[in-house]
């Protein structure tokens, strides 16, 4: 009972604030569509980003809530296609075209691949995939593994966009992360071995005492990768 009580409010305040400008069409009937997955397993004193702790039980009712709210903003954003193209019937309009997508965090390398999976079934039932489509994920190294990576790859997955922050472990404790420089470097090896080679990352420099040199050591690792 309290887990449907929880998703009806979830719910009623994805319904409450959808609106028809949330998101608008290219020219060529194509779209972007990005996912915010807040999740994170420890929060991180620098990030202004929107995060809560990871369960499973509050994954299960984001995904829940998710699933509605992704139909009403598409249901919404085809209306909206309709009312520019009046001549075009709902019912014989060509779908719109996915080119990008993007799934930030938090810590999405958390997900469950289950409920991902579903989600991104849903997607392809409302949208065309374009043949060149980027499909996103934000990894954090300690959490991103062979096994996530590869599921990840299977679902579409085909480009990673890795939190390294640094290469200097001194740097690392002063940003709460909690993975180590061999966590990174496995997750470059583990991706380009299953064939994943777009790979972007994230370095933070203006650290309290980073040195330039430190600054020129984390550029360095990154371009040896």
């Amino acid at each position: 009972m309290r887990l449907m009580s929880d998703l009806s409010k979830s719910t009623e305040q994805l319904i409450s604030t959808a609106q028809p400008s949330r998101a608008s069409l290219s020219e060529d009937n194509s779209l972007s569509l990005y996912l915010h997955f807040p999740f994170c397993s420890k929060i991180c004193g620098y990030c202004d980003f929107h995060k809560e702790l990871f369960n499973r039980r509050k994954e299960a009712l984001y995904f829940q809530a998710l699933t509605i709210d992704t139909a009403l903003a598409v249901e919404e954003l085809y209306k909206q296609r309709n009312r520019i193209k009046k001549n075009t019937s709902p019912n014989t309009a060509q779908k719109i075209t996915l080119q990008s997508i993007y799934i930030g965090g938090g810590t999405p390398s958390l997900i469950s691949q289950e409920l991902f999976g579903r989600w991104v079934e849903q997607l392809g039932e409302l949208f065309d995939f374009a043949e060149d489509l980027e499909f996103t994920v934000e990894v954090n190294p300690e959490s991103a593994n062979q096994e996530n990576l590869a599921l990840f790859q299977k679902t579409g997955v085909n480009r990673l966009s890795v939190g390294v922050q640094s290469f200097n472990s001194k740097s690392l404790m002063t940003l709460d992360r909690r993975h180590k420089i061999e966590d990174t470097l496995r997750v470059f090896y583990v991706a380009r071995a299953l064939g994943i080679d777009n790979i972007s990352a994230d370095l933070i420099f203006g650290l309290p005492n980073q040195t330039l040199h430190q600054l020129e050591r984390d550029l360095y690792e990154l371009l040896e990768l």
